[in-house]
């Protein structure tokens, strides 16, 4: 927990230079993976705090100021300003969870407000020196303590009995972790929270409750009724592509009728979200307003419009497509409703919410991979498959947990064959409980490539596509496995669709892209997703900025980034074949990506010895 370091004669604020400072240092680090538009909004409200004028920031004020709206903006009505302060929210904590865990001065987004707060990290109280951008990304690639830069993660159980590895004991301290991004506690669960879900006393819920109400014509046009008739239902239909969203559709007359209302049946569920829409028509243009409300509260926590030219002829194409568009924005793995979940869990998780806060955690460590979190999601994860073995998004998500550790840490032949064995296991366990389910055949297919077996690969991820084709996180895995096996032109294809359909997308997704456009000869489109992927623990997207900026004859630049890829990624730094067959590469792209290194000035390590010999 990051708290404000005490001295003998009271609390010690940071000062202006220091928290300016730690603001360059933020926006200048690879892992403060922010839109520019979220970007713009921290530096502004650092800004303003520091010159005094906190008060004056409100949801209207920052709404023209950073997000040009104009004079009719209304904030109680739109709530672009809350949504966005939120996703700010939460990329700082995932920021100083991972690449920010050693600055000196924690910036931070109080709940409920605007105003930034600047405090000390504890185990600093001195004011921080302004550092320049090499040197701040230089300070992040310091590797933790440990053989391969990673904590060491657990034992690989010989046996299913043995999942428990953590205990019981731990599993509370686990949990805690699970809630918030990028491993940082806000505060520590209550020990009876753990008590019901370890004595099996309470029943786990594996999603989040979502009602979608009917849409409604704002006008009278036939256009308007034909398109709002039947949307919620063909809305529904799109969300049950995405895994944790336990779905209801009301009927359009919720006044008459014996069926239970699932919309007050939903205000007794521990989170529960209202979907409702308005269509427009006019000028031959069709609009959606959609907004997701708070089912206990009414509160707006999410509001966009969709526009789509009018075609009279393809109405029913055109409600399909609006319909396709708003679920994936919704459902996505790191998309609208699990963004608001993981808040309102990271305040108050109720007993029946333990396991799915435990997924959520396991999602938001995808975003990064990051080494220091990956042993406490694992271990929540068991315990979770433990005490709720039907709990199919679990298994999966263990799975991808283990394969990580097969293909991140230091790991001995036997040992990396015996992880990958039972992410094998558990993932077929997850197709098992749930064959519909486009998770548990990501989990077996990225199975299947870290043992070696890419036509299986190829074939579950190609079926995962298929039962969620609007699935970001589908499409990307597709993607990344198609450029690596030398498939290029349909890979990227795919990658482009995942990102195009992403809120936010996972640095990893833009791996893939770079390689092929780097193969292409692409190299500032390549240079552009390099350096979007260099945000994460993974380490490959270091490797190829290294050998874009040498190929573009930046030899300074390459080397600098070549000191961070050995940092991030020693494994690679240490045998880039190995590495590259590990991940999947076909011959013909490991070639091709080894030489540029080699370009860009990287040495095997037999070279390197035989240098110093």
């Amino acid at each position: 927990m990051f708290r404000a370091r005490k001295t003998d004669s009271g609390p010690r604020k940071p000062s202006q230079d220091d928290v300016r400072a730690q603001l360059e240092r933020i926006l200048a680090s690879p892992g403060f993976t922010a839109s520019a538009q979220r970007r713009n909004l921290l530096r502004y409200l650092v800004d303003e705090a520091l010159a005094g004028q906190g008060d004056r920031l409100k949801g209207f004020v920052i709404a023209v100021a950073v997000f040009g709206r104009d004079e009719s903006f209304d904030a109680q009505a739109d709530p672009l300003v809350r949504v966005e302060a939120m996703r700010l929210r939460r990329e700082l904590d995932m920021y100083y969870g991972t690449s920010g865990t050693g600055d000196p001065v924690r910036i931070s987004i109080p709940k409920g407000a605007y105003v930034p707060a600047f405090a000390w990290c504890e185990g600093h109280g001195k004011p921080a020196a302004g550092m320049t951008e090499t040197e701040a990304a230089t300070a992040e690639a310091k590797p933790p303590a440990g053989p391969s830069g990673t904590p060491p993660g657990p034992s690989a159980p010989e046996q299913r009995h043995a999942r428990s590895w953590l205990g019981l004991a731990l599993a509370g301290f686990a949990l805690a972790l699970a809630l918030m991004a990028g491993g940082v506690v806000a505060q520590h669960l209550p020990q009876h929270w753990m008590a019901p879900f370890s004595s099996g006393a309470v029943k786990q819920k594996h999603g989040i409750t979502v009602v979608v109400l009917p849409f409604r014509p704002s006008g009278g046009s036939k256009e308007e009724e034909y398109l709002a008739f039947g949307f919620a239902q063909q809305l529904t239909t799109a969300l049950t592509r995405f895994a944790g969203l336990d779905l209801y559709s009301a009927p359009l007359d919720l006044q008459h009728g014996t069926a239970v209302d699932p919309v007050k049946a939903s205000q007794g569920l521990p989170i529960a979200y209202l979907v409702e829409g308005r269509v427009r028509s006019g000028e031959g243009r069709t609009q959606v307003d959609v907004e997701l409300l708070d089912a206990k509260t009414g509160r707006v926590l999410w509001g966009n419009t969709f526009d789509r030219q009018l075609a009279s002829d393809g109405l029913l194409e055109m409600r399909e497509g609006l319909a396709g568009l708003i679920s994936t924005e919704l459902g996505q793995p790191y998309g609208i409703i699990r963004g608001v979940a993981m808040e309102q869990l990271a305040d108050h998780l109720p007993p029946s919410m333990v396991a799915y806060g435990c997924v959520l955690r396991a999602y938001a460590y995808r975003r990064t991979f990051s080494h220091q979190a990956r042993a406490q999601v694992r271990g929540c994860l068991e315990e979770t498959v433990r005490l709720d073995p039907r709990y199919a998004d679990a298994f999966a998500l263990l799975s991808l947990v283990q394969i990580d550790t097969a293909r991140f840490e230091n790991l001995a032949p036997d040992e990396m064959a015996r992880e990958l064995q039972l992410a094998f296991e558990d993932a077929r366990r997850s197709v098992e409980l749930a064959p519909r389910s486009a998770l548990g055949l990501q989990a077996l297919g990225a199975a299947a490539r870290y043992r070696g077996r890419h036509d299986e690969a190829e074939r579950r991820l190609r079926q995962a596509v298929e039962l969620s084709p609007d699935d970001p996180e589908a499409l990307a895995q597709l993607g990344w496995h198609l450029v690596l096996r030398g498939k290029g032109d349909e890979g990227r294809a795919h990658l482009a669709r995942a990102i195009g359909r992403s809120l936010d997308p996972p640095p990893w997704y833009y791996f893939a892209l770079a390689l092929e456009d780097y193969m292409r000869g692409e190299f500032d489109a390549a240079l552009d997703a390099a350096g979007r992927a260099r945000a994460d623990d993974f380490g490959g997207g270091w490797s190829l900025y290294t050998i874009i900026q040498a190929a573009r004859g930046n030899r300074d630049e390459a080397a600098n980034a070549l000191s961070m890829m050995t940092a991030r990624a020693p494994d690679l730094a240490r045998d880039a074949d190995a590495w590259c067959v590990k991940h999947g590469f076909s011959d013909a792209t490991r070639e091709r990506f080894v030489a540029g290194l080699r370009q860009a000035g990287w040495k095997s390590e037999p070279d390197r010895q035989a240098r110093a010999e």
